[in-house]
């Protein structure tokens, strides 16, 4: 994710801050410092002032309690003017999770869907769960019910 934040961010795509989300939030906290900065730095451009300084709060943070060294560039975000007179976001890990879900749409924004009902459960001869997906036009579908 964090690549395709930087690839996207370079083409312009409006989807790179939510790439950019997605990269921390599926990267465990004691390696995700660089990734924030990185986060940080992109929500500084897009004018997320309060999320950008909460984000760095917690770099600082997981560098402590993971005894981690600081990525090179924080403390330059640290002493710009903005970061002393403004308050930091609430929640900013769960803002992250919710930001970097529209990533998802990179992968399904342009595929083509069926409306569908969920139809019986059941255990086929393999002994797999299954369940019968019935579509609009009356066709039967049978898909593994793990998915």
């Amino acid at each position: 994710w964090y690549y395709l934040a930087e690839a996207m961010e370079e083409s312009g795509d409006p989807l790179a801050l939510a790439c950019a989300c997605k990269a921390v939030a599926e990267c465990p906290p004691d390696k995700s410092l660089r990734v924030r900065l990185h986060l940080a730095k992109s929500l500084l451009k897009e004018k997320y002032l309060e999320e950008s300084k909460a984000l760095i709060e917690s770099i600082y943070q997981i560098s402590q309690d993971f005894e981690v060294k600081l990525p090179v560039g924080v403390e330059d975000i640290e002493h710009q003017r903005w970061y002393v007179d403004t308050e930091p976001a609430d929640e900013i890990d769960c803002w992250i999770r919710e930001k970097g879900e529209e990533a998802n749409d990179i992968f399904t924004a342009h595929l083509p869907w069926e409306d569908a009902l969920v139809g019986a459960f059941f255990v086929n001869d393999k002994n797999k769960e299954r369940a019968t997906v019935i579509l609009r036009n009356g066709r039967t579908l049978s898909v593994s019910a793990n998915a």
